[in-house]
């Protein structure tokens, strides 16, 4: 039914959603904290996405390492995007 690759690229975009989810839910429900723009998670998705980018140019051998970066860089991005949306909305 599923090849080895592709059922471990499910796994981790399961766990990358469940693991965004619980986060998404916990930033929305933490009322007493004050929210501001979180630069060094910003610039620690940054630094994930360059290196996916140039793990991923190394071949396809490392294109699962280069997915896990990239998971990780959007997992940094969800906390900003969704911190940013906290902010402006009060």
């Amino acid at each position: 039914m599923f090849s080895s690759d592709r059922m471990w690229y499910w796994l981790m975009s399961g766990i990358f959603f469940i693991v965004s989810a619980t986060t998404i839910i916990s930033i929305w429900t933490n009322g007493e904290r004050e929210w501001g723009f979180p630069t060094h998670v910003f610039v620690i998705g940054l630094f994930f996405s360059v290196g996916a980018f140039f793990v991923w140019r190394k071949g396809k051998e490392s294109y699962p390492y280069a997915y896990l970066l990239l998971l990780c860089a959007l997992y940094a991005f969800v906390i900003v995007f969704f911190t940013m949306i906290r902010t402006t909305s009060g």
